[in-house]
């Protein structure tokens, strides 16, 4: 005991301080580098759906065989399966929408449109997240509010308190009036094709000559922490054969593929950094070892067993460790913080569909990434222990 703790204490005054930096900094590095990878990706992996679901829900109830983003087909759900629905504890809304494409213009500007009508029972909240000016419409029967996309204010000079007439090109054409009183920022514009403008529901069932039974189809929102696909499933299979249900996975299948190549990038990120904080550690261990080769020899010579030094040198490698994952957490705490709370790094919208690079700061995924490394780091010093195990006493005595 009194040897090893002499070889401790010079292990402690003469280790070499290159070694340690390069240590430290490596795990840290490598930590800062997973944690922010880990953050933004799953941060953009949870704000995309998000957006998406402020126009078109996280499921949908279709006519069969019908996928349209402009137009849609008749539809009249049996009122003891809507009220179901409604009575499902998974679901916290469901209300009727309808799509019609149409036409609205200025003195010198027009621009084809989508008119989307949403019922009485439309998660305003869901708008007021996009929210940039004025307020959510009143989406009651007799109202002609209206909210409209940024790009669509911008492009035709509107602003809240105009009118917005819209041509409804059909035989014979239809005229309707409406009131912006709202103006949001819709990112996923293109994924549409056309803007989309939020109107009562009865307007577009008073153009297409439908009575107040028959819509578009329904949004679904479902409690946090549901299984979409399995609920969108568990009602499919509840729907008459003219109807479908279709997550937003299954609405917008590229989307979502596109997103989940990130989780590839997201792995090869974390080999990358787990391999290079592992080889620091058992770079700076050989080092040690090696420093220390007459140390180690002499207490072998004096009956200390392999096991009891690879201990030794295990533990001050878990020092380093220890200080390259607090120099890691801070880092990497401090950059996700600040974009959290100032978005100062910035993505180009029309690409990514967001303006700033988003992050989740997920506690459980900072917990099992420190645990990971850790563990990681200690399986890389398994190496330098067999050079100790190896290491020929009288060779080591004579330098």
């Amino acid at each position: 005991m009194k040897a090893s703790s002499l070889l401790r204490k010079s292990v402690g005054a003469k280790f070499s301080k290159v070694a340690g930096f390069l240590a430290i900094t490596g795990v840290g590095l490598g930590t800062a580098v997973i944690m922010i990878t880990m953050a933004v990706v799953q941060g953009y992996q949870q704000e995309v759906p998000k957006l998406l679901e402020t126009l078109s829900g996280e499921a949908q109830i279709l006519p069969a065989r019908v996928n349209e983003f402009t137009e849609s087909s008749s539809l009249i759900l049996p009122q003891d399966q809507l009220q179901s629905l409604k009575e499902n504890p998974q679901i916290q809304s469901i209300f009727p929408f309808a799509l019609k494409a149409g036409i609205t213009q200025t003195e010198t500007e027009f621009e084809g449109i989508v008119v989307q009508g949403v019922g009485e029972d439309y998660p305003k909240s869901n708008l007021q997240q996009v929210l940039l000016q004025g307020r959510s419409p009143s989406f009651q029967v007799g109202s002609n509010e209206c909210a409209i996309p940024e790009t669509l204010a911008k492009k035709l000079q509107l602003k809240v308190g105009q009118k917005l007439p819209v041509i409804f090109v059909q035989q014979p054409p239809r005229t309707r009036a409406f009131t912006i009183v709202g103006i949001f920022k819709n990112p996923m514009e293109h994924e549409t094709g056309r803007p989309v403008v939020l109107v009562p529901i009865h307007h577009v069932q008073a153009v297409n000559g439908w009575d107040k039974e028959t819509v578009g189809g329904y949004q679904i929102h479902f409690i946090e922490g549901s299984n979409v696909q399995t609920e969108v499933d568990q009602i499919h299979n509840q729907l008459p054969m003219t109807m479908e249900a279709f997550s937003l996975e299954e609405l917008f299948p590229q989307l979502f593929q596109w997103m989940a190549l990130f989780d590839t990038n997201q792995t090869i990120i974390l080999v990358i950094m787990l391999a290079v904080a592992g080889l620091n550690m058992m770079s700076a261990l050989v080092l040690l070892v090696l420093e220390k080769k007459k140390e180690v020899g002499l207490l072998r010579a004096l009956g200390l067993s392999p096991i009891h030094l690879g201990n030794l040198f295990r533990w001050w490698s878990l020092r380093l460790v220890a200080q390259g994952l607090l120099f890691g957490n801070l880092l990497a705490g401090s950059i996700l913080l600040s974009q959290h709370y100032f978005h100062w790094v910035t993505l180009d919208e029309k690409l990514y569909y967001l303006s700033y690079a988003p992050v989740a700061l997920n506690p459980f995924s900072w917990v099992i990434t420190n645990v990971g490394i850790a563990l990681f780091c200690w399986l890389s010093m398994m190496v330098p222990s067999r050079i100790i195990s190896k290491l020929n006493i009288i060779e080591s005595l004579k330098n």
